[in-house]
């Protein structure tokens, strides 16, 4: 993966629970007693819910550095270990969240993409200058069903592509 970057243990959990459903269409009156409550399932609708992920950043190996860089021989060919970390870590900035909208795909439920938006990471620490472990709060405006799919309907920004997420590691 291009930023290192896995959810931890209980993140597939958070992604697997259901969403929660819109309020039941609902009338009173007067004229009755109790209220009339429209239990019609094809009038019951999934809301939107906001998941809470823990992530870690992990560097495994420095990172090369670009061939034109290489004319100097006073200059090593690869990244120091804390080089490769803020290279991953901002690119993962960049790419994923700044861009608000991105869809989030694990291994263990093939087919099943998850269209978040960031809201905030409401936790990061870093360790050794080659791993850190952060909380990022989520998103999914539209949680249609357990078979989602990538749709039209996302509000990806303009001049962003999607970025998928692959891969779900415990710590």
């Amino acid at each position: 993966m291009a930023w290192g970057v896995n959810l931890e243990d209980g993140a597939l959990s958070a992604l697997m629970t259901p969403a929660p459903m819109k309020p039941y269409i609902q009338s009173k009156s007067r004229a009755q007693h109790g209220k009339n409550v429209n239990v019609n399932a094809t009038a019951m609708r999934v809301d939107e819910r906001e998941l809470t992920l823990p992530f870690h950043i992990i560097v495994k190996a420095p990172a090369q550095k670009p061939e034109e860089d290489w004319e100097d021989p006073n200059v090593p060919e690869y990244y120091t270990m804390k080089e490769t970390f803020m290279l991953q870590y901002n690119k993962f900035c960049d790419e994923v969240l700044l861009r608000g909208a991105f869809t989030l795909e694990t291994r263990f439920q093939e087919g099943v993409v998850y269209n978040l938006l960031y809201q905030s990471c409401t936790q990061f620490t870093q360790f050794d200058q080659r791993m850190a472990h952060f909380i990022l709060k989520v998103s999914e405006p539209k949680p249609w069903s357990t078979y989602r799919t990538a749709h039209e309907d996302f509000p990806l920004p303009p001049t962003a592509t999607e970025t998928i997420i692959y891969d779900i590691t415990e710590l």
